[in-house]
């Protein structure tokens, strides 16, 4: 599966955890008030966070900080409140841990679905 693959949103809603697991770039899942409820391996590895650091914890406000503004969080937020889909793909750079990374994000939201998703291919 690619980043920019059609009907991304469904597929990820039916994935198992080790499929999530098999793609070479980061999934976050997020249910409506924002709290981790989805963390692919791949994230983990990439960011140096294990699920259990993560999991059950508001994303923008205590893990991804660096993309609690209008590109990230807010644009989630404002989708949901406005029951709009969602589906942007932007580039990014993640200030984490003192470390800068470009990334490419794409962000998804669907009416439909209970799980809001970040997906993060990192660069270089």
């Amino acid at each position: 599966m690619e980043l920019n693959a059609e009907g991304m949103h469904d597929w990820l809603d039916q994935a198992t955890d080790a499929m999530l697991d098999s793609l070479d770039f980061g999934v976050i899942g997020l249910d409506e008030q924002g709290m981790t409820c989805r963390y692919s391996d791949h994230e983990s590895k990439m960011s140096g966070l294990h699920q259990d650091e993560v999991l059950n914890r508001h994303f923008f406000d205590e893990i991804g900080r660096c993309m609690n503004n209008v590109l990230g969080a807010k644009r989630l937020d404002y989708a949901q409140e406005k029951h709009e889909a969602l589906d942007v793909t932007i580039d990014y750079v993640l200030a984490f841990r003192s470390k800068k990374t470009d990334v490419k994000i794409r962000m998804l939201y669907s009416k439909d679905s209970p799980v809001r998703y970040v997906l993060i291919h990192r660069l270089g």
